[in-house]
């Protein structure tokens, strides 16, 4: 007979043993199975214990005493050893060899490769009761032989530095599980000999919390696919990754800081945007500003009390310079006060107070930090532009052509209604197509053609619409019972040909992307004076196109007087761009100014919300 054995150190063995009667072999296999769950459980899931507080003083002072978790002979009952279970045979040492041990590896190396077992298998995985998802982890200790990598204690207190100050860039330190990294580092400096899967534990959140952070600084939190109801990789606003020998690199060096600043978009949107939310936020700290009372239009001239407390709203953003704060006066200077504030949220600059601007006056402090944040976000999804791209400003109804830095061409443009908004993806404008004609998608022929048809049999006529059989046959509107539709499948295209009425204009600019979205022409010139420009289905229209198709061809033989030329021919024609150039569509509600002015805008979309709740859940 042959009795287990535990030795204490690093790697416990547990040998096997044979039974000569069934009461006993039922017994010892129990007591074998429990002591072999013990050593698994404390080696690969700690980090399930329900209890909050596993690493008590109790606990790490019962983990101490039994380094592997096993219990020790003092610690078997009497009941376990009777005499009628022992025979001499039972302790015959002779018969105990290694090839009967069973080693279990409780170093750091092999308890974190148990831990990284369980994103192995995309089963997830708890450390100490929180959720660890990076999906670099094991890669990145690969990098180190699964190793624990923070060694270096200055990278420790960097990435505490970091994430002290996160919030300047409308994030939460909590996302990186800061309060219970600060709970675990306490503990390990209150104890002499930490137990080592306490280490691990430690060393696997600090892993997690750097690369959760990086990649959100260079992608953003929130997928921004998952605010609409496409995901195409095409079309990935931002595809940024830091590999993980860059990551393992920087812990073991101790340059947390900068692979933190390196991870952080470098563009000047993103460092004016983290600029203005450090100024609303000191002026949260200091209360904010009150709301200024409804009542009658306040404009100059006028003497009412509430303008005192208007003269206090405007001063706590800088909107107006003056010490006298308590006049009810409206004079110029709070005339001029008024009219900037307005310049600033995007409202007709009168320099009168009525209901919308008194509206806007009276957001809180916290609503303008929250729309920063959401803006933060949005550039960070579209940080790492090339040298040369278009950029399409949504919320702001222009584009612009940027190359090297600067900003060669800025047009007004018309984009999507509130019910076929424009979505914010980028691609690369592959080609540009002159006199193009236009197949009407089934949207606008259900809910904008259809209608105007049943009232005027000849609308097709007057637009230039000709219907079209999926062959290329021409058919009659005459012989179409228009009663049936949209009811029943319209198995017809409608296409109108290129000219001064085609709804493409005289040139299309084309890139790939799901949702059938080009920059293009129109014929609705007048649309362009309007101060909001959402008239489109989806599609962005441009208001000076040949000027910006020149810049993008940057070739002699196509410029300005070229492209003229062949549009007056009325023949369609594609150009291939030599090299593609990026696109970005983007949704900016907040901006800032070369010389600091916040710019707040209208959300049109009514995107706020949805970014918001992301962010915050």
């Amino acid at each position: 007979m042959r009795q287990g054995q535990i030795k204490k150190g690093r790697k416990s063995t547990v040998s096997t043993t044979v039974f000569s009667t069934p009461g006993r072999f039922v017994r010892q296999l129990l007591s074998l199975t429990l002591t072999a769950l013990c050593c698994i459980t404390l080696a690969s899931c700690a980090s399930h214990e329900k209890n909050s507080s596993y690493y008590s003083n109790s606990e790490i002072d019962r983990l101490q005493l039994t380094p592997a978790g096993l219990a020790t002979p003092s610690d078997q009952t009497p009941s376990d050893q009777t005499p009628s279970d022992q025979t001499p045979s039972d302790q015959t040492p002779s018969d105990q060899t290694p090839s009967d041990q069973v080693e279990i590896d409780l170093s750091p190396r092999n308890l974190l490769r148990q831990r990284l077992r369980g994103l192995d298998f995309e089963t997830g995985l708890l450390i100490n009761t929180i959720p660890v998802n990076s999906p670099v982890l094991t890669e990145l200790y690969a990098q180190n032989d699964f190793h624990p990598l923070w060694t270096n204690s200055r990278s420790i207190h960097q990435l505490f530095g970091v994430l002290e100050e996160i919030a300047d860039d409308g994030l939460d330190a909590a996302d990186y599980h800061y309060s219970k990294l600060m709970k675990l580092n306490n503990l390990l400096e209150s104890v002499a000999a930490p137990p080592e899967d306490l280490i691990v534990d430690f060393d696997l959140l600090l892993s997690d919390s750097l690369t959760l952070l990086c990649h959100h600084l260079l992608t953003g939190k929130i997928n921004s696919f998952e605010l609409d109801d496409y995901s195409p990789a095409t079309t990935k606003t931002s595809s940024a990754t830091l590999s993980p020998a860059i990551i393992a690199s920087a812990i073991t060096q101790g340059s947390i800081t900068e692979l933190v600043a390196d991870s952080r978009p470098r563009t000047a949107t993103y460092a004016r945007l983290r600029s203005a939310l450090n100024r609303y936020r000191r002026i949260a700290a200091k209360g904010g500003w009150k709301e200024i009372p409804v009542g009658k239009v306040l404009k100059n001239g006028l003497r009412d009390k509430r303008v005192a407390a208007l003269r206090e709203r405007l001063s706590a953003t800088a909107d107006i310079v003056t010490k006298d704060l308590e006049s009810i006066f409206f004079d110029a200077a709070v005339e001029a006060g008024v009219k900037r504030f307005q310049h600033r949220h995007t409202l007709p600059v009168d320099g009168v107070v009525g209901p919308v601007t008194l509206a806007a006056l009276n957001q809180s402090v916290e609503e303008k930090i929250h729309r920063i944040h959401s803006n933060l976000e949005r550039a960070r999804w579209m940080a790492r532009l090339p040298e040369k791209f278009v950029f399409v400003d949504i919320a702001g109804f222009q584009v612009q052509f940027f190359n090297n830095g600067a900003s060669l061409f800025t047009a007004r443009v018309q984009v999507g209604k509130s019910d076929r908004e424009t979505p914010v993806f980028r691609s690369a404008i592959t080609d540009l197509e002159l006199n193009p004609t236009w197949t009407v998608p089934k949207t606008i022929f259900q809910q904008d053609i259809l209608p105007e048809v049943k009232a005027d049999p000849d609308y097709l006529q007057k637009k230039g619409l000709r219907i079209m059989s999926w062959r290329g046959k021409t058919i009659d509107a005459a012989n179409i019972d228009w009663s049936m539709y949209p009811q029943h499948e319209f198995p017809y295209a409608l296409r109108q040909a290129p000219g001064p009425k085609n709804a493409m204009g005289r040139i299309k600019f084309m890139f790939p992307n799901p949702y059938a979205i080009y920059l293009h022409d129109t014929p609705n010139r007048s649309l362009f004076n309007a101060k909001e420009r959402a008239f489109s289905s989806g599609c962005v229209r441009i208001e000076q196109p040949l000027e910006l198709a020149q810049l993008l061809l940057d070739d002699e033989k196509w410029d300005l007087n070229a492209l003229k030329q062949m549009i007056q021919t009325q023949e369609k024609m594609r150009i291939h761009l030599k090299n593609p150039i990026t696109v970005v569509l983007a949704y900016a509600t907040v901006s800032v100014t070369e010389n600091g002015d916040v710019i707040f805008r209208k959300d049109v979309y009514q995107q706020e919300k949805k970014i918001l709740n992301r962010l915050s859940s």
